[in-house]
């Protein structure tokens, strides 16, 4: 059942990337919109760093950022 958790989790957290990713690329949003975007992928991604760099974060959570970074990197 925690692998389905983390399963979940670790699909969110690429779709809640790549959500971002859409609206920073829609060149018809309002400029406002693709800022906020921006603003909230930055965040995203300094706490998915963090979260890396810190010792007290388990394994298995380490490599779920892992794989959700790289989902958004191929994107």
């Amino acid at each position: 059942m925690a692998e389905h958790e983390l399963a979940n989790e670790q699909s969110e957290r690429a779709a809640t990337l790549m959500h971002f990713v859409r609206i920073i690329d829609d060149q018809t949003a309002k400029a406002r919109d693709r800022l906020n975007a921006m603003q909230m992928l930055k965040r995203c991604l300094l706490e998915l760093e963090r979260l890396l760099q810190s010792p007290d974060t388990a394994p298995d959570m380490r490599k779920d950022i892992i794989d959700a970074l790289r989902k958004y990197r191929r994107s």
